[in-house]
């Protein structure tokens, strides 16, 4: 729910909460024969229990809100450390791996790559030179 809708229900509630409260006071008014003030007070002491229990129910529904929010973050920060604790094993094999063998992958893979581009800049070439040949035969026509 959006927070506009909930301050709207809150206000709903409480103005529930008012219409029991003036009905307590009316029903020990008329049906208890209390004095007026009497039976105002009543419906104060009536409508601030209803707040009471209100706002306690809230305040256990943010709790249990703010525990279950605790428990996602310790999951995440359980799995980041599982991360954490991956990758720095995996820096130490590579730490731990001789200068000469990572330098032999690393000439592996730049080969590869030299490859690639030598490939890349052929085909550029070659789209250059249909587009020359084509740009000249359309402007003899």
């Amino acid at each position: 729910m959006k927070p506009d809708e909930i301050n709207k229900l809150r206000g709903l509630v409480y103005v529930f909460i008012g219409l029991f409260s003036a009905a307590i006071a009316a029903a020990v008014y008329f049906g208890l024969t209390f004095t007026p003030i009497q039976a105002v007070l009543a419906g104060l002491i009536g409508f601030i229990f209803a707040l009471f229990f209100l706002q306690r129910k809230y305040q256990q529904r943010d709790i249990m809100r703010i525990e279950r929010a605790i428990e996602d973050l310790s999951r995440l920060l359980s799995t980041d450390a599982k991360a954490g604790k991956n990758l720095s094993r995996r820096l130490n094999e590579l730490v731990d791996q001789e200068p000469a063998q990572r330098l032999e992958t690393l000439e592996a893979d730049i080969s590869v790559l030299g490859t690639v581009v030598r490939q890349l800049a052929e085909s550029l070439a070659e789209m250059e030179e249909r587009q020359r040949s084509e740009y000249s035969v359309s402007t003899y026509d």
